[in-house]
């Protein structure tokens, strides 16, 4: 693990030769939650960064995890607006009023994305045109912009979570041979 672990907490030898004594498997749950919390604060900086007008699609902004198996495949995480299988239910919109009013206008957790990265044009199945959506001011490399000011705090959550990790980690397997 301490070839993937030297990706995630780049000046913090001690951590990452900890992380090469661990067993694998433990030492991956512990770099995949300090991940998870170096994530959860580009969250929370894009959702500070939300123009005036959009702060309501805070609630879009979400995180996301995928578990993979294997001895060389990595976990994937995710963060951006509406990350996830079913946006309705994350955000506990029913589908019949999932698009705000409920008249088929606007931009809620279904669309957002048109929002975010804009659209070509489009039309309807009819051949009738329905225009094309250009990305709304402000949300020009939104994720991006938010990832890079969150640096530091990412790496400071990250350090944070695997060191706790670690002392759990020690504190449960005290004594134990392995």
């Amino acid at each position: 693990m301490a070839n993937g672990a030297s990706s995630f907490v780049k000046g913090h030898k001690s951590i990452i030769k900890m992380l090469a004594k661990l067993r694998k498997s433990d030492a991956k749950k512990i770099a995949n939650s300090a991940v998870l919390a170096s994530i959860r604060v580009v969250r929370q900086v894009a959702k500070g960064r939300l123009p005036s007008g959009y702060k309501y699609l805070g609630r879009s902004i979400k995180t996301g995890a995928r578990r993979n198996s294997g001895p060389n495949l990595s976990d994937s995480f995710r963060v951006g607006f509406s990350v996830g299988v079913n946006k309705s239910k994350q955000l506990g919109i029913s589908k019949t009023t999932a698009r705000g009013r409920g008249d088929g206008i606007g931009i809620s957790a279904r669309n957002v994305h048109w929002l975010i990265l804009g659209t070509s044009q489009r039309r309807h199945r009819s051949g009738k045109n329905t225009g094309k959506m250009s990305i709304a001011p402000g949300f020009g490399h939104f994720m991006k912009r938010a990832f890079n000011a969150s640096g530091a705090g990412m790496r400071r959550a990250m350090v944070k979570t695997a060191k706790t990790k670690i002392r759990q980690y020690l504190a449960k397997n005290r004594g134990r041979k392995g």
